[in-house]
């Protein structure tokens, strides 16, 4: 009898077929000891779907609106600005049969660029046998068996993740995977693309997240597999100062269906929490897991139980945070920008202040205050970029300062005294008459022909009402007005000797005579104030 000896890897066709198929499935097989609980039996890549992280499993997998550990590069990439310090993740689990499954990743937090994240996952299956065959020539029957040894069937995935904040509150992500799917000689090579939203605090307390895996992908080898198409929407709930963490998650997958998964985590104390988590789908409940967690410093370590129809499984995971906290180079990043910007505006330069100011909030978008400043410089920019030098800027800046803080009124007779000083200069007419429509006061044109020569400046306008205050016995009106001319003119000797005589009305003696001696001191012949002073007997030239 003759006989022939081939490897199994030379008998995928004829009556031996079964043989080849029996080995694959088996191979096959460990996947649904793993994944059973999501349904997705065999399908390429849904190793995946096992999850990441103790904690996340603890709370059965409704991990998606919660993701602000270093598994958030599996469950969200939106979701990793959350986290402040660079972050290390790792998981191993020994399951069924020389199965076992790893989870490793790496989140990196920066002031500026977003946060980028790493991860690797694998699932291998190890322990099957690989034989060759001799055949009857005659009647295709086996007559030996020889073992050539034993093959594994591993699943691995590399990822890369980038999330970044693009308006307060909300944020987006994606991340790359190349999958690889060996079963001996077999190979196959996937990339895929995912894409995540999340937002927190639209509702106090509250954290949206959507989630849409395999958006694109591409194969390679000579398969028709394809990656399914998975789309998620996390919602979790913060109570209690965040010690209690409520999450559910709804899902939709290509080849298992709709699914949905719930969790709740309770931190006991400030380093210990308890958690427990339901996933299921529509023919109910699949899995129930519960696990705890310990937080020490720098340190974490979580446990779960998982117990489903094939029977019971542990996790362990363990995370380092380590670095400088992102948060806090922000904080300090934006200070020195801020700084640089109040320098600059100090010194008349808005425009550059602008600048500085806008480049602080690039680094800290949630800075109420430094927005409130761009949104009104911008407004003064518009019609002077940069304060004039000499005394004209002085009353320019003490303007623009006024404006910056609300005193409208005070910034408009800033501008106007600048713009009586040079009344030729549109720029100044500008801003003084933006100033004017929001306070109702008096617009200014520039002057011509006889009119120029005549015209009151708003210093002497309010030097006149001073004068006639005294004349009607309003002394408080007569200080007041004094009082803005001299925020206009710290030294004009008439407003302060002015001040003065009403000050001596009221009978504030000691006021007066400050006020007439400081008159004497920027003019020693300002003649009212040698008067006033020596009928008090107070005159010492």
């Amino acid at each position: 009898m003759n006989s022939e000896r081939r490897p199994i890897a030379e008998i995928v066709q004829g009556g031996l077929k079964t043989v080849l198929a029996a080995a694959f499935l088996a191979a096959v097989a460990a996947g649904p000891r793993v994944w059973a609980a999501g349904g997705q039996g065999g399908a390429p890549g849904q190793f995946l779907s096992w999850g990441a992280g103790a904690r996340s499993m603890g709370m059965g997998k409704a991990f998606t609106a919660v993701a602000d550990d270093a598994s958030a590069t599996y469950w969200n990439p939106a979701a990793m600005v959350q986290m402040e310090r660079k972050e290390l993740q790792a998981m191993h689990v020994s399951l069924f049969e020389d199965t076992s499954f790893d989870f490793v990743s790496y989140v990196h937090p920066t002031a500026r660029a977003g946060t980028l994240g790493l991860n690797f996952t694998r699932l291998v299956s190890g322990g099957f046998e690989k034989i060759a065959i001799t055949l009857d020539p005659t009647s295709q029957e086996i007559v030996k068996l020889q073992k050539l040894g034993d093959f594994s069937d591993i699943n691995q995935a590399y990822g890369i993740s980038y999330g970044r904040q693009f308006v307060e509150n909300m944020s987006i992500g994606v991340t790359g995977k190349v999958i690889n799917h060996t079963i001996d000689d077999f190979r196959q090579n996937f990339f895929s693309l995912d894409a995540a939203f999340f937002a927190k605090e639209l509702i106090p307390h509250y954290r949206l997240a959507l989630m849409a895996q395999n958006v694109v992908t591409q194969v390679s080898g000579e398969t028709d597999d394809k990656l399914p198409l998975t789309l998620r929407v996390g919602n979790a709930y913060s109570m209690l100062r965040d010690r209690i963490n409520l999450a559910l998650d709804f899902s939709q997958n290509d080849f298992a269906g709709s699914g949905w998964n719930f969790g709740a985590e309770y931190w006991v104390t400030r380093w210990a929490s308890l958690r427990i988590g339901l996933e299921g789908g529509a023919g109910g409940v699949a899995e129930t897991a519960a696990g705890m967690g310990l937080r020490y410093k720098n340190y974490s370590l979580d446990m779960a139980v998982a117990l489903h129809e094939l029977g019971v499984s542990q996790r362990f995971s363990a995370s380092w945070r380590f670095g400088r906290s992102v948060k806090s180079s922000q904080r300090e990043d934006a200070r020195a920008k801020i700084e640089e910007g109040h320098e600059l505006f100090r010194k008349g330069n808005y425009l550059q202040a602008i600048q500085k100011f806008s480049a602080a909030l690039d680094v800290d978008p949630s800075n109420k205050e430094v927005q409130a400043m761009v949104a009104k410089l911008q407004e003064i920019v518009g019609d002077l970029p940069k304060a004039p030098t000499g005394d004209i800027g002085r009353l320019v800046a003490s303007g623009v300062k006024s404006y910056m803080e609300g005193d409208l009124e005070n910034a408009y007779d800033s501008f106007r005294a600048a713009f009586d000083q040079d009344p030729g200069n549109s720029q100044l007419m500008s801003l003084t008459n933006r100033v004017a429509k929001m306070t109702g006061k008096p617009l200014v044109e520039t002057p011509k022909g006889p009119a120029a020569a005549a015209r009151w400046t708003l210093v002497d306008q309010k030097l006149h009402d001073s004068l006639q205050a005294i004349y009607e016995g309003r002394y408080d009106v007569a200080i007041q007005k004094c009082d803005e001319v001299l925020r206009i003119e710290p030294t004009n000797v008439v407003a302060i000797g002015r001040m003065g005589a009403a000050f001596f009305l009221l009978g504030e003696k000691d006021k007066a005579v400050a006020l007439w001696k400081r008159a004497l001191e920027l003019d020693p012949s300002h003649r009212p104030a040698i008067e006033y002073l020596q009928q008090l007997g107070e005159y010492n030239p």
